[in-house]
């Protein structure tokens, strides 16, 4: 993890007129009426005195040629004299052709993805000015159609004989609307209240399960049917409801939204929460209050824990969904409401079929979609672990340059959760995160990778009145795809785990308790 900057530049170099503006007709550095050069877009963004960016302190320069890479040393030497602070970091393209874009997507996106991964938080100014027309509609894509993650500001710079009355550095805005920005908008408020949410992006499945989840959710997701999310505790219903409503036409409002976790209302509540009332209907009523169901008119309902709510609310959904229709608290007349039902509960299916009015279920239930636990998708555990711990990291306020923590220490985490049954699955990372960024952050701790693994990772550790993982009762969905090798091959990273942290990371105890070389163990830490 890198320190927060809070603004980040990021740009492609203008050959030819970074780092001043070049006048082509004189062939020549253009200069101002003092006879000073005129800066280039980069200067212009960063040093002219009416851009509101110059606070900025770090950027990322993507380049290709070596004109490029000599424009980029022109810019060094200039914000070296004024800026000596200001760090750079130079990202040389490989590609031909600047007028591709497909190259240029595919070069950028994961470019993009890491400097937010490493800078979960900073605003990310990209600068499109610089660079080909292609280039410049890939950046244009990228940020609005949401592919880099919020905050991120678009802006060209002016000419200074081009300005006409406009300043030097003007923001890009043209609100493309699509499901992916309506999703990340829609976590990012949940975000700020919840302490285990992640939102995710499609392109980072690894597994087949998922990828079927996300094709299967997406048909869903477009007919006005009501449906019913099953998955065990911390699988994330809620982020695939969100990512539902954001991918369909049922989302009218466009903030603010939020479903409701029905086992956090007694029974009068939950009513008033849902169809609203009128002044004076109950004790406490003070003023009308309008219901869930009425602000969610053209737009989706989301109740949790669905299996929590009481056979007289059931009713009243029935008759809600069937007509469209429903009675405020202590009202004599009727509302209407066009709203579209997701419901979600961690309850088996059998079990909620036995729990809630058969009527009821079938309402709530002509779609369904089962949420598989992490222990079924060890292939995604990298990119979710990735996630989570930059989430935690927001969320504990913690400075940042104290949770660093190498890349090959991060894989023997995720190694040991790909091998763990995770029973509390995103609330077993978000354990095993908040551990490690407390180690990370005191300071009377020794520095010792190993032990912090060690510390992060026991928050987790099996029980004595849990299956363990080797057991029966732990095996492995047998699916088409399985490998035996690679199943076997967890399992073994599992033991050299467990036998380290049994042996407080001794590498020559571990490799005595588990019968194989010390090299073996050390072979194991380096690998990828």
């Amino acid at each position: 993890m890198s320190h927060a900057y809070k603004k980040i530049l990021v740009s492609w170099v203008a050959r030819s007129n970074d780092p001043y503006e070049w006048d082509a007709k004189n062939a020549r550095v253009a200069v101002d009426e003092a006879n000073n050069p005129i800066y280039g877009p980069t200067l212009t963004l960063l040093l002219d005195r009416h851009s509101e960016h110059q606070n900025i302190n770090k950027a990322f320069f993507f380049f290709r040629t070596a004109s490029d890479a000599e424009a980029l040393n022109g810019i060094r030497s200039v914000l070296k004299k004024q800026r000596p602070t200001f760090q750079f970091e130079a990202l040389p393209w490989a590609g031909n052709d600047p007028t591709d874009h497909k190259a240029l997507f595919n070069y950028l996106q994961p470019e993009l993805k890491r400097i937010r991964e490493n800078h979960p938080d900073d605003e990310l100014v990209i600068n499109v000015s610089p660079g080909t027309p292609a280039m410049h509609t890939v950046w244009v894509l990228l940020a609005e159609v949401g592919y880099i993650r919020q905050p991120v500001t678009l802006v060209q710079c002016h000419r200074s004989r081009e300005r006409n009355g406009r300043p030097p550095v003007e923001r890009i805005s043209i609100g493309v609307e699509n499901y992916f920005k309506q999703y990340q908008d829609t976590m990012s408020y949940l975000n700020e209240q919840s302490d285990s949410s992640v939102s995710w992006n499609p392109l980072d499945f690894r597994s087949e399960k998922l990828k079927a989840l996300e094709r299967e959710a997406r048909r869903f997701a477009k007919v006005k049917t009501p449906i019913l999310i099953l998955g065990e505790r911390g699988t994330g219903k809620s982020t695939w409801a969100v990512w539902i409503r954001s991918n369909s036409p049922y989302r009218r409002l466009k903030k603010n939204w939020a479903g409701v976790a029905c086992g956090q209302f007694t029974s009068d509540l939950m009513r008033s929460e849902l169809f609203g009332h009128v002044k004076g209907a109950f004790t406490g009523a003070e003023r009308d209050k309008t219901g869930l169901l009425q602000r969610m008119d053209k737009d989706t309902l989301f109740l949790d824990e669905i299996g929590d709510i009481d056979a007289d609310t059931q009713r009243l959904l029935i008759k809600a969904l069937e007509e469209k229709e429903f009675q405020p608290l202590g009202s004599e007349h009727s509302e209407k409401s066009d709203f579209r039902l997701i419901t979600a509960t961690n309850r088996p299916l059998e079990s909620l079929h036995n729990e809630i009015h058969k009527d009821f279920f079938d309402r709530i239930s002509p779609l369904i979609l089962i949420i598989p636990p992490l222990r079924e998708i060890p292939e995604d555990i990298p990119w979710i672990w990735r996630d989570v711990y930059a989430h935690a990291q927001s969320l504990a306020a913690v400075d940042r340059s104290k949770a660093v923590f190498s890349k090959v220490d991060h894989a023997a985490i995720v190694k040991y959760l790909q091998c763990h049954t995770l029973p509390g699955n995103y609330r077993d990372l978000y354990r095993v995160a908040y551990r490690l960024i407390a180690f990370l952050n005191d300071c009377d701790a020794k520095e010792n990778p190993e032990d912090a693994l060690h510390y992060a990772l026991s928050s987790i550790q099996p029980t004595s009145s849990e299956p363990s993982a080797l057991s029966g009762s732990a095996l492995p969905t047998l699916n088409e795809g399985f490998s035996i090798e690679a199943y076997l091959s967890d399992i073994r990273r599992n033991l050299i785990l467990h036998a380290l942290e049994q042996s407080s990371g001794n590498q020559r105890k571990a490799a005595a308790l588990l019968a194989i070389s010390p090299q073996a163990i050390s072979k194991f830490k380096k690998s990828p």
